[in-house]
């Protein structure tokens, strides 16, 4: 089975090394790429992914209200935060507006597979480098 990601990235060589790392694994088929949260809502009702790879900074809909309105839309689909944002504020504020997993963009490609893998099946993930309460927090709020 294939996994169909979407991309939702707003600096286009990020979105392309992301590309380019996900297509080399089995199994994983890029259906698309955004560069706004606005139009990444447009491509989910299009394009029906089974995740979206998210970025939290975005113009015109921002990552965390992008992800807000995909979890409560009528395409289901699994959401992984790909961030810079460490802060504890910016963790708890994605996994309460519904994100099925998060992973910092300076993580190693393994882990970002592993990421998508994960909550592709169901089951919750974060970086390691989150804090254990807050793996607890994302657990009470599935």
């Amino acid at each position: 089975m294939s996994i169909r990601i979407l991309i939702v990235e707003d600096h286009p060589i990020t979105r392309l090394g992301l590309r380019v790392v996900l297509e080399e694994h089995d199994g994983f088929i890029v259906v698309g790429e955004s560069g706004d949260g606005l139009d990444a809502l447009r491509q989910v009702e299009e394009l029906k992914p089974d995740v979206v790879l998210m970025d939290l900074g975005l113009p015109g809909l921002d990552g965390f209200e992008c992800t807000s309105k995909l979890k409560t839309g009528s395409i289901p689909v699994r959401v992984v935060i790909h961030s810079s944002h460490e802060e504890e504020a910016a963790v708890k504020a994605a996994l309460s507006s519904g994100a099925d997993g998060y992973c910092f963009k300076d993580s190693n490609d393994d882990l970002l597979i592993n990421a998508i893998k994960t909550v592709v099946s169901g089951v919750p993930w974060l970086d390691p480098r989150i804090p254990e309460h807050l793996h607890q927090y994302h657990q009470f709020q599935k």
